[in-house]
């Protein structure tokens, strides 16, 4: 009798969704955390082409679904600009838990100033990774590029996948990946059974440039690939040294944007979806929660006071709504 009460019992937390709230509490505890409040940059971009509406409001913008998507993560955020000087980024860098490079509409060749400011924060990123360190870096789309041509001199071509909302096929077993070594079954199957990343870009990289380029190979870890037409490209990787990591799809897109083209896409939404999505920026700050740097010379209230994103002016979207200053 005492058997079949344990085994009913079972059963009911199953049907409850309790396996899923065990996942959710195995990842917490899958890193060795010593940073409770981490701190997180996010690289702006200037307000150029699709943002030109928001080029009297100043000369810096980040989009406020990326700061949304990480402090639901439980970090705090933290701007940093494009155009700032090396020695001013890498200053800023010595304080903070990792950095976001976003999506959006910019130049980054390595001529131009976002391409400058994604080159030093990589190369910082790895040095803290050669001396020991964990300082994650995580790029969205555009970001996503950033990483791939800065660490890999990538080749992008065209994907004509601007406003598509696909399922991923992940590219290596979870025990391979450090990104995915925890990943809950449900994001799993979200994933993959379900169209429910957005990618909105206009170049990629297929698959095949990234398995024909021996720089790539030996710097990225290929996860995941999605597929528009006969276009196969890849969507997420994982550095093999540090921890840099992204999707050329907008995780932070689902849960805190709408009525949008994409918007209209069955599923895109639902609890699964954004669940999944807010996994990837549970892992990301995971990471950041080893990271060991902090704002030495200020406390809590200093921090908020003058380095936040809050600091700064959000306007209403002709988009989305926007930090700009």
């Amino acid at each position: 009798m005492v058997r079949f009460a344990i085994l009913s019992f079972a059963a009911l937390m199953l049907k409850l969704g309790f396996v899923l709230e065990m996942e959710m509490f195995m990842l917490a505890h899958s890193v060795a955390v010593v940073n409770d409040k981490p701190v997180i940059g996010v690289l702006s971009l200037p307000p150029i082409d699709s943002y030109g509406k928001l080029k009297g409001y100043g000369s810096h913008i980040i989009v406020a679904s990326y700061v949304k998507w990480l402090e639901s993560a439980g970090a705090r955020v933290v701007p940093v600009e494009h155009d700032a000087s090396e020695s001013e980024i890498k200053d800023l860098l010595g304080q903070l838990n990792g950095v976001l490079f976003t999506g959006g509409d910019a130049v980054i060749t390595s001529t131009h100033p976002v391409g400058q400011a994604q080159r030093t924060i990589i190369d910082y990123a790895l040095d803290e990774a050669a001396n020991g360190n964990v300082f994650p870096v995580w790029g969205t789309c555009l970001g996503f590029e950033g990483l791939i041509i800065h660490h890999g001199n990538a080749t992008l071509t065209s994907t004509n996948t601007t406003c598509d909302v696909l399922p991923i096929k992940f590219s290596v077993p979870k025990r391979d990946s450090y990104l995915l070594k925890d990943i809950p079954s449900y994001v799993q199957s979200t994933l993959t059974k379900d169209s429910v990343t957005i990618n909105m870009h206009h170049q990629g990289l297929t698959t095949k440039n990234f398995r024909d380029s021996k720089e790539l190979k030996e710097n990225w870890r290929e996860l995941a690939t999605s597929k528009k037409g006969n276009i196969e490209f890849v969507t997420m990787v994982e550095s093999r040294k540090g921890h840099l990591m992204g999707t050329q799809f907008h995780p932070e897109k689902n849960g805190y944007e709408f009525s949008q083209k994409w918007d209209t896409a069955k599923g895109v939404h639902s609890a699964n979806a954004v669940q999944s999505m807010a996994w990837f920026s549970r892992r990301f700050i995971d990471y950041a929660r080893q990271s060991t740097h902090s704002f030495s010379s200020f406390d809590d209230s200093d921090v908020h006071q003058k380095k936040l994103i809050h600091t700064h002016n959000l306007i209403p979207p002709h988009v989305e709504w926007t930090f700009v200053w």
